[in-house]
């Protein structure tokens, strides 16, 4: 598990209560966003597995045709849902879901789907 930190003048600094080894290791990979195979045939939903490797999610934003959506999101079984609204209009509509984890990475997967 992490215990988060930082690098500050030449130093890695973090905090923790657990007394045991440690490694640094740099988080550069960013937050991996996988659609679910539901997504084809629902028409009131657009499902995600989300992930990150070391740091955690630390924001998201979902948009439909450039205006924000609310994304909910269960950490616990890593789930983004987009249940469709008043944003999105009958045809077709532009989604995307943009991630950022805690040391800065980002990700975003955009797809087009019909409501």
């Amino acid at each position: 598990s992490t215990a988060g930190g930082s690098y500050e003048n030449g130093y890695v600094t973090t905090t923790t209560n657990q007394f045991d080894g440690y490694a640094i290791v740099v988080d550069t990979i960013p937050p991996v966003i996988r659609p679910s195979t539901e997504n084809s045939k629902s028409k009131t939903s657009l499902k995600f597995t989300v992930s990150d490797n070391f740091s955690g999610i630390s924001s998201y934003k979902g948009e439909v045709n450039g205006q924000w959506v609310l994304i909910e999101w269960d950490p616990k079984y890593k789930l983004m849902i987009y249940r469709f609204d008043n944003v999105s209009q009958p045809g077709k509509n532009n989604f995307t879901l943009s991630l950022e984890d805690e040391k800065g990475n980002k990700s975003s997967y955009s797809t087009v789907f019909t409501k």
